[in-house]
């Protein structure tokens, strides 16, 4: 059973269905970051073909560098596109953390079904954004008039005498 494949030459790309008109699915990261705090970042999941007055159920793993439920809501590994709609968008939502650590991706890949065909975009990443930032190292700098420089003093909260004395 073939369901269909895609060619491509240089200004075309073409589908070209075989199996009783079954849909074909394809993946992109529609907002392809999101920061940590303040975004969220979206998949969309697209039917290509098929009966369009029925839903279908669409079936994905997860990867990437980012956790489900530590890094970014947890997500369900499948999506129903609903009847009469081409495609339907899957939010990734970052969970804060207050850690500042490195990007994470979030990779969505399409998988296999009978019921349709995988696309040539059947895997995309969105990445979130730390926004998280080191701790700055304070100092504190004080005018020493007797010896007329400026020099590295204690911080604020020690004793008057502590904090005004140079090193």
């Amino acid at each position: 059973m073939q369901l269909g494949h895609w060619s491509t030459t240089r200004a075309t790309v073409s589908r070209v269905l075989t199996d009783d008109n079954a849909p074909v699915i394809a993946v992109s990261a529609s907002t392809p970051e999101a920061v940590e705090d303040s975004g969220t970042g979206l998949f969309t999941v697209t039917r290509i073909g098929g009966a369009a007055s029925l839903g279908i159920t669409v079936h994905y793993t997860l990867g990437g560098s980012g956790v489900g439920g530590t890094d970014y809501a947890a997500m369900s590994g499948t999506v129903l596109i609903p009847p009469n709609e081409s495609s339907v968008s899957l939010p990734v939502v970052p969970v804060p953390d207050f850690i500042q650590e490195a990007d994470k991706s979030v990779v969505l890949t399409l998988t296999a079904d009978p019921n349709y065909g995988i696309g040539l975009g059947n895997e995309a990443t969105v990445t979130i954004l730390d926004d998280d930032q080191a701790p700055r190292q304070r100092q504190w700098w004080q005018f020493h008039p007797e010896l007329a420089c400026w020099r590295k003093c204690r911080p604020p909260g020690k004793s008057r005498e502590e904090r005004f004395r140079c090193r």
